[in-house]
């Protein structure tokens, strides 16, 4: 159902992100200036910090950003967010688009992590007021940090992770401030209240409804895995942290297990573990939530699509080039990462399930690509009227 629309942007100049400008590895900085809800909290991890903002996110494919929340970490599309003012977001470049990119990368390997409350406090108060925890929680600015690390920055970032702040990360020396390429101010889009701002509260998404389930499914198989990793150490393997870390762990535990005794238990172990993770990403949760994304994505597509017919239409071609690109990126990232997976795949139940979830998605990105495309060429002929 299409939310009601929000009269209070009508005619209202926003900031709009230029999704085409942005890079894997991207670093953006926000702060909640216009919630009811968040405001206060944000202005107070701003001030405890000594910085201008109070979260960090960083992105995997554009326009895919990985963030770490209270409800868990997950992915955030950037090309229908919006900021009402330019001094409330901030995006940062590493200078090193190898580490960049591949700090990209290793960001998507934390969705289905849990959010450590505890760790956020102790990044700023002495462990005698916030204890730091042995467990697999992270928080926003963490993340960011030790997918950098991850990536092989050695120089940038010469910050502890479980210190790292938005702040820290703020006023890092050696990021390139690209805040201005990237945002731009634009008259409010006709249908904002479809939007996430990124300077107020959230709306909810079924993405963060995904990663509530792939916090429920890691609680379930990660104790599994910690068990397999510690009775066979012979293995080295090395146990994941997060819910997308499980499939690449099944993996590796394969190819390692062809060097292992024949007849060890730890292949029937495996497969128990192979099992059970294949029985609960076909238990239908996961379809059922990607369901809705793929309907709501197609409802934006075709109110876009007949938005073109208007003689005035209210569409942004540069914006439209912009989510071109970025869904033609996004394809062949899913493409690329579904083949290379299916190489490995060893007879893994739960990699087959997980390529039958994850393969859910590339038909939508083909068909966003035919149908942006076509509103482009007609954005391009001749028309009665001006568009912007």
């Amino acid at each position: 159902m299409r939310a009601p629309h929000n009269h209070k942007y009508d005619g209202l100049d926003v900031y709009l992100p230029r999704v085409e400008r942005l890079r894997p590895g991207d670093i953006l900085l926000t702060r909640n200036r216009n919630g009811r809800r968040g405001r206060i909290m944000s202005a107070l991890i701003a001030s405890v910090t000594g910085g201008s903002f109070s979260h960090v996110l960083i992105c995997a494919v554009p326009p895919t950003m990985i963030e770490a929340m209270p409800e868990g970490v997950g992915a955030l599309s950037l090309h229908r967010c919006f900021a009402h003012s330019l001094k409330n977001v901030r995006v940062l470049r590493h200078p090193n688009p190898d580490v960049a990119r591949a700090a990209g990368g290793h960001a998507l390997e934390h969705r289905g992590r849990i959010y450590s409350n505890r760790r956020a406090l102790a990044s700023v108060f002495p462990e005698g007021i916030a204890p730091k925890l042995k467990n697999r929680g992270i928080f926003c600015s963490a993340l960011v940090a030790h997918t950098f690390k991850q990536a092989g920055d050695v120089g940038i970032f010469n910050i502890p992770i479980e210190k790292t702040t938005p702040s820290t990360i703020e006023k890092l020396l050696g990021l390139l401030d690209v805040t201005d390429d990237i945002f731009e101010k634009s008259l409010s889009p006709q249908n904002i209240e479809e939007f996430v701002a990124l300077d107020g509260n959230r709306i909810d998404s079924p993405g963060q409804r995904e990663t509530k389930i792939m916090l429920t499914h890691a609680a379930k198989i990660l104790p599994d895995i910690d068990e397999l990793s510690l009775n066979y150490p012979e293995a080295k393997l090395t146990p994941p942290d997060s819910f997308t870390g499980i499939i690449p762990f099944i993996v590796s535990a394969f190819e390692a297990g062809v060097s292992l005794p024949n007849g060890s238990k730890f292949h029937a172990a495996l497969r128990d573990l192979d099992s059970k993770t294949a029985d609960l990403i076909d238990q239908g949760e996961l379809d059922a939530v990607a369901d809705e994304m793929i309907s709501h994505d197609q409802a934006a597509m075709q109110r876009d699509l007949a938005e073109s017919f208007d003689p005035d239409p209210d569409l942004d071609t540069r914006a439209l080039v912009g989510i071109m690109k970025a869904t033609k990126e996004q394809l062949a990232s899913r493409i690329g990462s579904r083949d290379a997976l299916a190489r490995r795949s060893g007879g893994s139940k739960a990699v087959a399930s997980w390529l039958r979830y994850q393969g859910k998605t590339i038909p939508i990105f083909e068909q966003r690509a035919t149908i942006t495309l076509e509103i482009l060429d007609r954005l391009s002929g001749p028309r009665p009227g001006p568009h912007r």
